[in-house]
């Protein structure tokens, strides 16, 4: 555990270790820049797009892991700050690591409603 002063300086370091690791990372359409934005230096990253409402549909992500079996961690947001949809992360976990890859999970906005 790595205590930093916010959620971006958080994913930022978090990204700078991932990208010493091989393989992509697999991120939605609806990440808050502070989750998308560190991934793309130094990592490649694969981005799949959400339902028009901004929600997931699982069998899309699932599809993901198949077609980039690369694939070494999905990251996440916990609750979209601008919609609030609150994607299924404990079922995405298990996704991820039905196919070898971790979980990033961003719960800025998911903490203060969750326990």
């Amino acid at each position: 555990m790595v205590f930093t002063k916010n959620t971006t300086e958080a994913i930022n370091h978090a990204a700078q270790l991932w990208s010493k690791i091989p393989g992509k990372v697999l991120v939605s359409d609806i990440e808050h820049s502070s989750n998308l934005l560190p991934w793309l230096v130094g990592n490649e990253v694969v981005q799949y797009r959400t339902n028009p409402n901004g929600t997931l549909n699982i069998e899309d992500v699932e599809e993901m892991f198949k077609t980039h079996e690369d694939i070494k961690l999905l990251a996440i947001t916990g609750s979209s700050n601008v919609t609030g949809y609150k994607p299924p992360i404990h079922y995405l976990a298990k996704l991820a690591h039905k196919y070898g890859a971790m979980i990033l999970v961003d719960a800025c906005q998911l903490i203060q409603h969750q326990k």
